[in-house]
């Protein structure tokens, strides 16, 4: 995916978009439009939303592990922690499924983040990430 600025708008050309039928497929938004685009509060999220943007900081926090940039992978994976420790399994929302997703996405984030820790040395922290996930 590329990303650049022109005459007011956010172009994005994206390849391999299959599902738009196209190969490549590119995208024209108003900067205006974008700069109002903020993250909801996690309060605000149903629980297949808290579930997606764990899934995403879990996704990014990997990209980083990837790239042996621990600092900024450790932060992705505690804000998904933080997000899936925010699911209300007695709202009306939650399913069974949800808690087995949820479940799915902490038991990672939390090994990554203690192997984060790890790399950088604090140790008592990387103790506390692998001993915390709570069935």
């Amino acid at each position: 995916m590329k990303e650049r600025r022109e005459d007011g708008m956010y172009v994005v050309e994206a390849d391999g978009w299959g599902q738009c039928g196209s190969r490549k497929t590119t995208l024209y938004i108003p900067r205006d439009q974008l700069e109002k685009c903020e993250p909801r509060p996690v309060v605000e999220l149903s629980t297949a939303e808290k579930i997606q943007r764990a899934k995403l900081k879990k996704n990014k926090g990997g990209k980083f592990f990837s790239e042996k940039d621990f600092q900024p992978a450790l932060q992705e994976y505690s804000i998904g922690i933080d997000v899936l420790k925010r699911v209300d399994y007695a709202s009306d929302d939650a399913s069974v499924d949800d808690k087995a997703q949820v479940i799915a996405l902490l038991i990672p984030c939390y090994n990554n983040l203690a192997i984060c820790h790890l790399r950088l040395k604090h140790f008592s922290d990387a103790y506390v990430a692998a001993t915390s996930v709570s069935l």
